[in-house]
């Protein structure tokens, strides 16, 4: 399954899912890490934990695989990396700390 295919099916589970503010953006033409970000939050941990079970699923389901799992003991932030293609699940105020969006405001959005 093509890249952009499996992006739009993880935008859609994290909809599904209830998950807050979420947003993908392609950062090819910015780092050689990967092609395109995928960030996402909610507002406590257990549902953070609930959004990323969720998304290793439909990864899984669709055979792709995830190179590596980062994430703090209290999921307060989650990062998977599928290689081309990066996905973040905060807390929220993990995610204002962090601020990706800052990072990344060069990038353009990425267009379902």
């Amino acid at each position: 399954m093509k890249t952009n295919e499996l992006i739009k099916i993880v935008l859609k589970t994290l909809e599904e899912k209830k998950a807050q503010n979420i947003k993908a953006f392609n950062v090819s033409n910015l780092t050689s890490l990967c092609d395109y970000i995928i960030i996402a939050s909610s507002s406590n941990s257990t549902h953070v934990k609930s959004l990323t079970d969720d998304v290793v699923e439909v990864l899984k389901i669709n055979n792709k695989i995830i190179d590596n799992i980062e994430k703090d003991d209290n999921f307060r932030w989650i990062v998977l990396d599928c290689k081309d293609f990066i996905v973040n699940i905060f807390h929220n105020k993990e995610r204002e700390f962090y601020n990706l969006e800052g990072l990344w405001s060069d990038a353009k959005p990425f267009i379902t």
